[in-house]
């Protein structure tokens, strides 16, 4: 028994041994190729796809009320990791740099640390302390990443990685109809498909955000490139339109448009306008099974949404200055006036949605915190507006339209846990970057 126990032991220890050194060849690793960090974290919420199960759950369990799941876990070690090599990044090329840090990160850091704080009086303090440490640790490979954007090469190899991705998880997704079919279509509407992502909407979210860098990639390539492009684009779509994911397709459908507008292609508008226009009112007049929902057949239904908000709202102004504590979104849910049986979403976790980000930051940390979010984002929006028009500026401008579009539906950029937020984030300080290379007559090594 005591030669089985030692045995045990150093077996462990073998296995954190070479975890151990693991870890530290990628962090040294990382420094000389900061896109390994870049590929870390946009990789990491896909350690939660690959533990979702896809079987009927009882909305204690969909909420994950007393459970925390394994995935969770090495999620967060990864963003905290990427974040340990970001801070390292960014102390290190600071020294060496006379650029100096923007305003809107300033503020950023403020807001995080408000968020941090808000600990001290949440409602629920451990979920508040563990998101406001992961979207610090997120801040800090941000850090990292915006000295590491030396030049417009370094962007585009950025949005390469994005490119990646997207083409690795299309065919992932594709491939479950054949390969996973039991996984493939959600378990609580049938009909909306899901590959192997963990919900219809998360899967809407990934092709909103496909859209733009394709766009952005067509314009870049050779003439095979071109064609494969223009092939993902309607298995995309066809994905998107069957997962029923109704705010990131309409919010898609103005990003389409908005490229467009942006580069001033007046002929390719008017015929984008007018798909939109048709593929719209079909969607509207169709009775996809992807679209039906158990509160009401109008794909217009907002299936319960506006009473979160009014209720949302009410709780807000009742604590307009500090909040009810950082992220933690449903959990106001347990005043007494608001409970019910009839939805999971009232039933009181930190892990139900709001739908909607931008009453989330008001919820959590007052409608001051909400100003302070909105100083974050506007001012880089609102300078990259005034510049030229090129591809960089349709990428930046339609990316972050369509994920403040769907933030007043979903909490879809006031963390780093989600696909959409970390794009949305990588982008912004990509386009923070661009106007410091614009301003300052940089251009690609």
């Amino acid at each position: 028994m005591p030669f089985t126990h030692n045995m045990d032991m150093l077996t462990l220890s073998l296995i954190g041994s070479i975890g151990l050194f693991l870890v530290i060849i990628i962090f040294f690793w990382s420094q000389r190729r900061y896109e390994l960090v870049i590929l870390m974290l946009l990789l990491s919420p896909w350690v939660h796809f690959l533990f979702a199960t896809n079987i009927p759950q009882s909305p204690e369990e969909v909420l994950g009320a007393t459970v925390v799941e394994p995935s969770t876990y090495i999620r967060l070690s990864i963003v905290l990791f990427a974040g340990s090599i970001g801070a390292f990044k960014f102390f290190h090329l600071k020294s060496s740099s006379d650029e100096k840090i923007p305003g809107s990160l300033f503020i950023f850091g403020i807001f995080l640390l408000y968020a941090l704080l808000s600990t001290s009086y949440s409602i629920d303090r451990t979920f508040t302390f563990i998101r406001s440490t992961e979207f610090i640790a997120f801040f800090c490979f941000l850090m990292g990443l915006f000295f590491w954007l030396r030049d417009s090469s370094y962007m585009d190899r950025t949005i390469d990685i994005f490119f990646f991705i997207i083409v690795s998880a299309t065919i992932l997704n594709v491939s479950t109809l054949v390969l996973f079919p039991d996984r493939a279509w959600w378990w609580q509407a049938p009909g909306r498909f899901q590959g192997f992502m963990s919900h219809p909407n998360t899967l809407g979210g990934f092709c909103m955000i496909s859209y733009p860098i394709l766009l952005w990639e067509y314009n870049r390539q050779g003439t095979p490139g071109r064609i494969f492009v223009i092939s993902l684009l309607p298995v995309l779509l066809l994905m998107h339109v069957l997962s029923g994911s109704r705010t990131s397709l309409a919010a898609s459908f103005i990003g389409f448009v908005a490229w467009q507008i942006v580069l001033k292609k007046k002929l390719t508008f008017l015929l984008i306008a007018a798909f939109v226009l048709f593929g719209g009112y079909f969607l509207v007049q169709s009775q996809l099974p992807s679209f039906e929902r158990a509160e009401g057949n109008s794909i217009t239904h907002l299936t319960g949404r506006t009473q979160f908000w009014v209720g949302s709202l009410e709780l807000a102004i009742e604590r307009p200055l500090l909040g009810y504590g950082y992220a933690v979104e449903g959990k106001i849910w347990e005043d007494p006036r608001f409970q019910s049986n009839k939805s999971q979403l009232w039933m009181g976790s930190a892990k139900s949605s709001i739908h909607n980000g931008y009453l989330s930051v008001a919820i959590g940390l007052g409608f001051m915190g909400l100003l302070i979010w909105l100083a974050i984002i506007i001012p880089p929006i609102w300078k990259i507006l005034y510049l030229p028009g090129d591809y960089y500026k349709a990428l930046f401008l339609v990316m972050m339209i369509q994920l403040l579009l769907t933030n007043f539906f979903e909490s879809a950029i006031s963390s780093s846990r989600s696909f959409e937020s970390m794009a949305f984030w990588i982008f912004w300080i990509i386009a923070i970057k661009h106007l410091y290379f614009m301003t300052r007559g940089v251009i690609a090594a």
